[in-house]
């Protein structure tokens, strides 16, 4: 009598018999893209919104889940304010029209400017309220559009706020035109830095002082 050939256990059956195996599921780009669009989609519609901000006498209506979810800031107040008490929120730290770019940016990622005048509040805006996304997309955008008009200022903000690659953008510009960047609203804009970056300034070698001698 030929021996019976023994039978293969599957992959399910051995997994039960020792230890569970472990399944990890893990959403693509694509499908963490789409959840975000159709939030957005809801946003647009104030569709199942449950907390609203109210700034300069405007409301802004919001998913608690968002703004808790991007902003450690505003997940301080969603998450306990609103156990505390009902009714909006109100922001006094923040203009209108820059909250409503910031808010867009959670929802997106992305935002549109009127101009580029608008990129200097977003970014007081986005350190005060935690957002490292926002705060490095405005710096990256600050630093691209620097002359040696803008320089010295720039530079006091990003010693202000601790930005490396906006300090790193304006150092090279102030001390390339280093005359210039001085004859800017008088030299007042001197008055935005520490006096130990304006002595940085003075003894880099980098520093170009061009001779006004006849």
């Amino acid at each position: 009598m030929a021996p019976k050939k023994r039978q293969r256990a599957s992959p399910a059956a051995s997994a039960s018999a020792g230890t569970p195996e472990v399944l990890t599921v893990k959403a693509t780009d694509t499908s963490a893209d789409s959840l975000r669009e159709a939030l957005t989609k809801m946003w647009r519609s104030e569709t199942l919104c449950d907390v609203e901000i109210k700034i300069e006498g405007r409301s802004f209506s919001a998913h608690r889940v968002i703004l808790a979810a991007e902003s450690p800031y505003l997940s301080a107040l969603v998450t306990t304010t609103m156990k505390e008490r009902s009714g909006p929120i109100e922001l006094k730290e923040i203009g209108a029209s820059t909250f409503a770019s910031a808010l867009e940016f959670m929802y997106l990622h992305e935002c549109k400017l009127a101009s580029q005048d608008e990129l200097q509040p977003l970014l007081h805006a986005a350190s005060l309220l935690r957002l490292p996304l926002l705060e490095t997309a405005v710096e990256t955008a600050i630093a691209q559009r620097l002359d040696p008009s803008s320089a010295l200022q720039a530079l006091g903000l990003a010693e202000h706020l601790s930005l490396p690659v906006l300090a790193s953008a304006a150092t090279k510009i102030v001390l390339a035109h280093f005359e210039e960047a001085m004859a800017v609203q008088g030299g007042a804009m001197l008055a935005t830095l520490s006096a130990d970056k304006l002595g940085e300034l003075l003894s880099a070698d980098q520093l170009v002082i061009r001779c006004a001698c006849p």
